[in-house]
């Protein structure tokens, strides 16, 4: 993020001497909770399970740093984009398996710690300035994002021991599993800008996405799977951002600005494939993977060529 936020500012400054061209360049910090989770089907004790193993993590605190920029070219073309990482710092995940359809008969069930891991965003777009008002500007735009998770299980506690589970109920010790996903694809939206005052403005932003998903996780405990590919998950899917925020301005190019988002992303059913020790491959079917987010920001921001 350094280096691209260093080509950002050289950048800016190279456009503020073009005319027609206008540059800004966000730097902030926030608060983002997540939830994520996905199930698989299959076949166990001789019958095949629509729900056979559900994995969902729960409250994912996350504390996330973001560079973006906006860049206008003579108040008509319009391009937007922006790279984000972040730390979880606390979380829950609950590991459930079922030998009877629709989640029934539970014979496994651990929670676990998920207090480590990243994330990462970026996005960018491109649009056309429909100033409609002298203060409203709305912004037709398509574009494309990268997403991903790096999601982690550990401190484990079986808290459901059936047969055919072997794992005794309590705590058990080396859990330090890591399942990496990723989310990626297309995306139309739209930005509006309402300037309340000459200092103070609303913005809004929608964007519709189409995704292509894949993960790979790595379970450590499991001395019957590979090691650092255990399975992976492929599948398709969509879902959309939505953000509103403020932005006032101080004296000279800076301003303060203020962010609320809310994402949601599903995918439709897909493949899983599940790697063992010997050599052996199983496919199975992916469920589907739900992933929820909401971030609130906050930051600066600092006007180049106005």
């Amino acid at each position: 993020m350094l280096s691209a936020l260093c080509f950002a500012v050289v950048f800016a400054a190279t456009a503020a001497h073009a005319e027609g061209v206008k540059f800004d360049l966000e730097l902030s910090t926030g608060y983002r909770v997540d939830q994520v989770d996905w199930s698989i089907a299959g076949p166990i004790l001789g019958r095949n399970i629509n729900v056979l193993s559900e994995l969902t993590w729960d409250d994912l605190e996350i504390l996330q740093v973001k560079a973006a920029a906006r860049v206008t070219v003579h108040e008509a073309f319009y391009l937007r984009g922006s790279l984000a990482a972040g730390e979880i710092f606390d979380g829950t995940n609950v590991d459930s398996d079922f030998r009877g359809p629709n989640r029934t008969l539970e014979f496994s069930r651990s929670v676990n710690v998920t207090d480590d891991g990243q994330i990462w965003d970026a996005t960018a777009g491109v649009g056309y300035i429909l100033t409609l008002s002298e203060r409203l500007r709305v912004i037709p735009l398509i574009g494309y994002s990268y997403n991903r998770q790096e999601l982690t299980l550990s401190n484990g506690v079986q808290a459901v021991s059936l047969p055919p589970s072997v794992q005794p109920v309590g705590p058990f010790p080396g859990l330090d599993s890591v399942y990496d996903a990723e989310w990626w694809g297309p995306w139309i939206g739209v930005d509006a800008f309402y300037g309340v005052s000459d200092r103070f403005t609303l913005f809004f932003s929608f964007e519709y996405h189409w995704a292509d998903y894949a993960a790979v996780a790595d379970w450590n405990l499991r001395t019957d799977l590979l090691r650092s590919r255990s399975f992976e998950h492929d599948a398709e899917g969509q879902g959309f951002i939505a953000s509103m925020g403020a932005e006032y301005l101080l004296t000279g190019p800076w301003s303060l600005l203020l962010n609320l988002s809310y994402q949601q992303m599903s995918t439709d059913p897909g493949i899983d494939r599940v790697f063992f020790a010997d050599g052996t491959l199983v496919v199975t079917p992916l469920n589907e993977v739900n992933w929820e987010s909401f971030a609130i920001f906050a930051g600066v921001t600092y006007r180049f060529g106005w």
